[in-house]
């Protein structure tokens, strides 16, 4: 009766054994596929990453360079070359504000051509 019991208690023992040994097996099987979901982001990360860094640098090449100065220069701070002349357009509503600041009567051309 002895052995049929430590029998039973030797195949139980065996048993949780092995059930330990599987669930180990399976836990890191679970741990190691997250971590190449990890990897595989930031993977994906780093590369989202170098993306933004060349549009940064060609955006900072740009402002660097002198045609972005010089088109900034004129259309921020108005800024003409030398050698230019510079033409200003008015929309409808400031001519007609120059048109009624305007007292001398005559026709618009005389304005502009005045000497």
């Amino acid at each position: 009766m002895w052995q049929n019991i430590s029998t039973r208690l030797m195949l139980l023992g065996v048993l949780a054994v092995v059930v330990y040994f599987i669930f180990a097996a399976v836990s890191n099987g679970v741990q190691i596929h997250r971590l190449h979901q990890d990897e595989a982001n930031i993977r994906q990360e780093i590369e989202q990453l170098k993306d933004d860094y060349r549009q940064l640098s060609g955006l900072q090449e740009y402002l660097n360079s002198d045609e972005y100065i010089e088109s900034a220069a004129r259309q921020q701070l108005g800024l003409i070359r030398p050698d230019e002349t510079p033409i200003t357009i008015l929309s409808p509503a400031d001519q007609q504000q120059n048109e009624s600041s305007d007292s001398s009567g005559g026709p618009w051309w005389e304005r502009y051509l005045r000497p």
